[in-house]
């Protein structure tokens, strides 16, 4: 049986979205995360969120990372959508062919 390999950048991608989530969901405004405080409202939330993609080392995560940021304040996922669908294409790329990597390209071609 062939295992697919991990989608590589995907998973941080997944934590740089996540980032944004958790940095909105902040207590008190003299609560601290880490060494950065928690955002006091949208605008703040989405400028840690670009800060912290633009840091990821790969290129397709960085932009799909930023549009997940950009996402969040407009609430137009399109972007979004397209660049994670162009990146889980172009990480299926490095699975050899078979019914696996047949049903992984058919889930990435469903992100709509």
């Amino acid at each position: 049986m062939t295992r697919i390999r991990s989608a590589g950048p995907l998973p941080a991608v997944l934590l740089a979205t996540a980032a944004l989530v958790l940095a909105g969901c902040g207590g008190s405004d003299n609560e601290s995360n880490g060494s950065r405080s928690t955002p006091k409202n949208l605008d703040q939330a989405v400028s840690q969120c670009l800060d912290q993609a633009k840091q990821l080392p790969d290129a397709q995560s960085r932009n799909t990372a930023e549009e997940a940021c950009k996402a969040a304040k407009s609430g137009n996922t399109t972007k979004v959508k397209e660049a994670a669908k162009k990146q889980c294409l172009d990480a299926l790329k490095q699975v050899p062919d078979g019914p696996q990597k047949d049903q992984a390209k058919k889930r990435c071609e469903a992100i709509q």
